[in-house]
């Protein structure tokens, strides 16, 4: 993903580790919480409320497992009044999912309307359609 984060909807943005690293972007579009899927040990020491899902970026991860507890942990922010961080599309796609009434393939096109290099692999796609008719 690129540097910077992108608004999806209000209190939801998507961007890159830069993004989530740099106090000035957080404290430009009011970030209070960090929701980041990666595959080492990063910890951003934000002084914002984070959760971190450890994953490989592979078609092969079934990042279904997180899906409840990212889409809990991504509206509790959004109810208490702040903005979410997400370093991960398909998070993103699942809480939008989750929120509203629109199919999986309108929400990709919105998301990568507002931030074109976003491309969930495709076996992250699979794994939301999963979702979606299960």
């Amino acid at each position: 993903m690129g540097g910077g984060m992108s608004r999806i909807m209000p209190g939801i943005y998507v961007g890159g580790l830069t993004a989530a690293k740099s106090q000035i972007q957080l404290n430009t579009n009011h970030i209070t919480h960090l929701c980041s899927v990666i595959h080492d040990g990063v910890h951003l020491d934000s002084g914002r409320k984070q959760v971190v899902f450890r994953a490989d970026d592979s078609p092969d991860e079934k990042l279904s497992r997180f899906f409840e507890d990212a889409v809990n942990f991504i509206h509790e922010g959004r109810v208490s009044g702040g903005s979410v961080l997400i370093h991960c599309v398909t998070i993103t796609l699942a809480y939008l999912l989750v929120v509203t009434d629109f199919p999986l393939a309108e929400l990709l096109k919105a998301v990568q309307g507002a931030r074109h290099c976003a491309c969930p692999n495709h076996g992250f796609l699979v794994s939301q359609l999963n979702v979606t008719s299960g």
